[in-house]
């Protein structure tokens, strides 16, 4: 049982650079929006400084009660 393969021609390696792809715009469109989701992201989100104060705000405002 022998199988017998069809002989294909040899080709040598080429090393080369990829060629252009398609769709790079696309590329540079998602990292707009992924930048755009970072600033939602940042317009949502308080700074460390704020919430400190806030949270001391309310723990002097706790400890007045008392």
């Amino acid at each position: 049982m022998n199988k017998k393969y069809p002989d294909s021609p040899k080709q040598s390696s080429i090393a080369a650079e990829p060629s252009t792809t398609f769709g790079i715009q696309d590329r540079l469109d998602a990292t707009k929006k992924r930048l755009t989701s970072k600033e939602k992201i940042l317009a949502r989100t308080v700074s460390v400084d704020n919430y400190f104060d806030e949270l001391i705000t309310l723990v002097i405002k706790d400890h007045e009660n008392l």
